[in-house]
């Protein structure tokens, strides 16, 4: 998966470097809220960021590191992941910001480009968001990247998630 720039952003692929920055912003409860548990330790997370290396990119998907320009520093990551909604297999866009950095567009800021280069250079016809619903922030940054909520859907231990679906215009 290539990266990306914004104004404010950096979005390049992920380095095992990268492991400890990810394991401190994991050990925060308030951002991990709606993702699940992090890994377990710093090396722990290397061998997680080897796998996207070698059996993601490959694929043109994975995740990558959302870099604040302005500070050269980590916050978080965004990118395409395949999950299994309902039994079908999709393509997910998710990303997670260091709480530190929240409320100031930086998840808006970081999808935008992935979701412009799932249009141009993805084959799949449509792109899903997981938003669980105690999870407004989220909501409204799929609703700005023009994701119709569609329906809620279980999804492994999280129960009910709602279902937002973005496809091609």
């Amino acid at each position: 998966m290539p990266g990306f720039e914004t104004n404010r952003l950096l979005l390049r692929p992920l380095t095992v470097a990268d492991a400890a920055c990810f394991f401190r912003i994991y050990q925060d409860r308030e951002t991990m809220r709606f993702m699940g548990s992090g890994p377990r330790s710093v090396t722990h997370e290397e061998q997680h960021i080897e796998r996207q290396i070698a059996g993601l990119y490959p694929q043109g998907i994975g995740l990558l590191g959302v870099t604040l320009k302005e500070k050269q520093a980590l916050i978080g990551f965004c990118g395409l992941l395949h999950q299994t909604v309902q039994g079908k297999q999709e393509i997910e866009i998710t990303y997670l910001i260091d709480r530190a950095y929240w409320g100031q567009g930086f998840a808006t800021e970081a999808t935008q480009p992935v979701v412009k280069f799932w249009q141009t250079s993805r084959p799949e016809p449509r792109l899903v968001a997981l938003v669980h619903p105690d999870n407004p922030a989220s909501a409204r940054v799929a609703l700005k990247n023009n994701f119709i909520r569609t329906g809620t859907a279980p999804f492994k231990t999280f129960g009910t998630v709602d279902l937002y679906v973005r496809t091609r215009a």
